[in-house]
């Protein structure tokens, strides 16, 4: 649920694109906007738009300014105790848009030393409030969040609470997180087992 999830994250003061009000369509028709459907997935159900058309209307659809940037993800590990850690940032690779990807090309790992100070204290910033926000609500496995980065702020897009194709990297190649046995820690999670204590919402050095 879109819009339950960016009010959740509004309510707990994590940044997101702002939100089209429909009552201000003058002003809201400066910018570029995106469309989403309320219970929409994988992109569709999702339109860019120049301006805000005459007729739309809230209902069930998240209306937001488009924020021009870098699309990048970042995967939260959790525990029911509340350990926590987090994996490098990341890019999805596809062949091109129309209006969906037509070939899925893989990951990218971003090197620490793409991001500038100021970008990694954005995100890390925007992580650590992501996991305070994920032990409140009793949250645990993996959460896959995409986020645009842009002069140096992060804007929280999407969440999607599963195993994604990120996952099998993390486990392959410990070096993507803080924790020496992601796999471990997962496997304790769902056993609801013990882990050793870790609350680290750092980027990795990678």
């Amino acid at each position: 649920d879109k819009v339950w999830f960016d009010t959740l994250l509004r309510n707990n003061g994590l940044p997101v694109p702002p939100r089209i009000p429909l009552d201000s369509k003058n002003s809201a028709n400066r910018f570029r906007v995106v469309i989403q459907e309320r219970k929409s997935m994988g992109g569709f159900g999702t339109v860019f738009e120049k301006r805000l058309p005459n007729d739309i209307s809230v209902g069930n659809r998240l209306i937001r300014r488009y924020i021009p940037g870098i699309p990048l993800g970042i995967s939260i590990f959790m525990d029911q105790r509340g350990n926590y850690f987090s994996s490098c940032v990341r890019r999805q690779c596809y062949a091109r848009m129309r209006p969906f990807p037509e070939q899925y090309l893989g990951i990218q790992w971003m090197p620490t030393n793409d991001f500038s100070r100021d970008e990694r204290s954005a995100i890390e910033d925007m992580t650590t409030k992501l996991c305070a926000l994920l032990r409140t609500i009793n949250f645990f496995g993996v959460a896959n969040f995409d986020f645009i980065l842009h002069n140096n702020r992060c804007f929280i897009l999407e969440c999607n609470p599963r195993f994604s194709g990120a996952t099998p990297h993390i486990m392959m190649h410990p070096r993507l997180t803080h924790h020496s046995h992601p796999w471990r820690f997962l496997l304790n999670t769902f056993r609801n087992r013990r882990n050793a204590p870790i609350r680290n919402a750092r980027i990795p050095r990678s």
